[in-house]
């Protein structure tokens, strides 16, 4: 009888599926990429322009938006977060100086990247 008892208890706990994260989503993906191509674009090019900045940062608004909206993503929501805050910084320094040299901008670019491709990987590792 305790065999079958503790039998029934594995199949009874082993059935059930419990989430804390999120479902993948595609349109995350999409925006991820859309941000790590728009970012690359205005943190490369030497002058500051804004129609650039704009561009990316309306694709990282439209991420935490996104991210808000979806059950479960608070971490994710945390990450978006950071992406936009070190985008705005990086805007604002541009655009004080209007003109950066080719090593700030290979910074930017790389630390922005640095932040972007955990947000990737998180999306990829949902189910």
């Amino acid at each position: 009888m305790k065999k079958l008892m503790f039998l029934f208890a594995i199949v009874f706990f082993c059935s059930c599926k419990v989430t804390f994260v999120p479902p993948k989503s595609s349109e995350a993906v999409d925006l991820l990429n859309n941000i790590s191509r728009d970012g690359a674009i205005a943190l490369s090019d030497l002058n500051f322009n804004q129609v650039e900045y704009d561009n990316a940062a309306n694709e990282i608004g439209a991420l935490v938006a996104l991210d808000q909206t979806r059950q479960k993503a608070g971490k994710l929501v945390n990450q978006d977060l950071q992406i936009q805050k070190l985008f705005t910084e990086y805007e604002t320094e541009h655009r004080k100086k209007a003109t950066i040299v080719q090593s700030e901008s290979n910074t930017y670019n790389k630390y922005f990247k640095s932040v972007v491709r955990p947000r990737v990987i998180s999306e990829n590792s949902l189910k």
